[in-house]
Order: structure tokens, then C-alpha cells, then sequence
């Protein structure tokens, strides 16, 4: 049975928060949707901020706490990225 004190031999363990982001809303895009994992809330917005799609979801593996992603454009560009707790 794995548990996070368990020996990796070599293998990459999942980071903490979990990065989904696709091009338009659809339901069961799932896995194919994710993106990166990351360590922090934070490294989760930034890489978001230079890699945003459509649509995004962050995942706390640890809580389960869920998060959207609200973002500001300025024409295709977009110029700030929030997450918002919670959104689906």
C-alpha cells in the first residue's frame, strides 16, 4: 500500500496542487486536462498566470479544496489571474 513516507526509488512523488487548464468549458475532459503540479498556491497562480486558457481549476490534494480561476484581459492577453475558492 503507498503512503507519502514510502521509498520512491527514483520516482517523481505528486506535488501538492494539482494545475487543470482547457481551451473551452466541457464536461469530462478530466485528466487530459491536466496540466502541472506544483508545491505552492502561489507557483499554482503564476504558472497559470503565463499558461492560462479558457478555463482552470487548481486542486489541493492534501484538503481537497478546490479552486477557480477568475482572469482580467486586456484584449487576448491577459493581464491578471485570481483564484477564487470554492468555484467550480
Amino acid at each position: 500500500m503507498w503512503s507519502p513516507e514510502a521509498p520512491t526509488k527514483g520516482r517523481k512523488i505528486m506535488k501538492r496542487f494539482l494545475v487543470f487548464s482547457y481551451q473551452d468549458y466541457y464536461p469530462l475532459g478530466g485528466a487530459a486536462d491536466f496540466k502541472v503540479d506544483v508545491d505552492t498556491l502561489e507557483e499554482a497562480q503564476g504558472w497559470l498566470e503565463n499558461n492560462y486558457f479558457c478555463c482552470a481549476n487548481v486542486l489541493d490534494t492534501k484538503t481537497g479544496d478546490r479552486w477557480g480561476v477568475e482572469a482580467e484581459r486586456a484584449g487576448t492577453a491577459i493581464t491578471k489571474v485570481e483564484l477564487v475558492e470554492g468555484k467550480p
